[in-house]
């Protein structure tokens, strides 16, 4: 390439070159004497531009023992093939920003480690992404709304920041509860004259997926049930008689039916099946 403009510049008492434009994203310099004519040895490779990314897309979802929330940018600009890094910051954001585009900063930003660019590779192209989760130990606080932003670069120089993703809460997505269904009430089979079956249709939970990549669905977090069996008194009152904890099984199984002893013939019981998170 031709020589570009130029300008001489110290730096912490250091003379340095300042030139650009130049016609190229990443490239290597060396130092040219016009009077002997000769070029100096070459520097490693250097990034000279690279366009800030586009606006990221952020969503929370549930691995199996924690809150996270996905980061994803597409990179499509040529200068995006020079890039191999990429670095993810957020802020918290007032809540009475609401939905919009004007949001209200609620604290400093907090910028993440640089990590690696994805590329994804094809019969006819590669494609390079930012697709990043963050939890609690990088400093998210549950129920806390967040705006993330995106920058790419080499070792030495990146990008500018891209425009904030829209906010989005660090927390259980409604999508995601436990959802018992309609007509999924407990069901009574006697076993003997002092123990009954409790049984309940097994409860769904949806796996979280990025809608752009749905191939990457999250595993639904388990879930752990206590059911509370009572007694009924005469007086209006109840007595509690058992009460018994269950778990979701390690291959993702769902319990169904739990089992009560010591129940006195004649008498009327009470049950009910509660469920919550095991480790959210």
């Amino acid at each position: 390439h031709p020589p570009a403009p130029w300008s001489l510049l110290r730096l912490q008492e250091k003379p340095c070159i300042v030139a650009g434009p130049l016609p190229f994203f990443q490239g290597r310099f060396r130092w040219y004497s016009r009077d002997r004519r000769i070029a100096g040895p070459r520097g490693d490779a250097c990034l000279a531009f690279a366009d800030p990314p586009p606006e990221p897309y952020a969503y929370a979802f549930c691995s199996t023992s924690a809150v996270r929330v996905h980061v994803w940018a597409s990179l499509g600009h040529e200068s995006h093939r020079c890039t191999p890094y990429c670095q993810v910051r957020f802020h918290s954001v007032d809540d009475a920003s609401g939905g919009g585009r004007s949001i209200v900063p609620a604290g400093d930003w907090v910028v993440c480690a640089e990590a690696e660019v994805q590329c994804l590779r094809d019969a006819s192209e590669a494609r390079f992404q930012v697709s990043l989760t963050f939890g609690e130990e990088d400093g998210l606080e549950l129920k806390g709304k967040y705006v993330f932003s995106v920058r790419v670069g080499d070792r030495c120089r990146r990008s500018q920041w891209s425009c904030n993703s829209p906010p989005v809460t660090f927390d259980v997505p409604e999508s995601m509860l436990p959802q018992a269904g309609a007509g999924n009430e407990l069901q009574v089979e006697a076993l003997a004259t002092s123990s009954v079956r409790f049984w309940w249709r097994e409860l769904s939970l949806p796996r979280a997926a990025e809608a752009r990549r749905p191939e990457a669905a999250s595993r639904a977090p388990a879930l752990e049930y206590r059911m509370d069996v009572s007694r009924c008194l005469d007086s209006g009152g109840i007595e509690r008689h058992a009460t018994i904890l269950l778990e979701d099984n390690e291959n993702g199984s769902r319990p169904f039916d739990a089992t009560v002893h010591g129940l006195l013939p004649g008498c009327r019981y009470f049950a009910a099946l509660a469920c919550r998170f095991a480790r959210l």
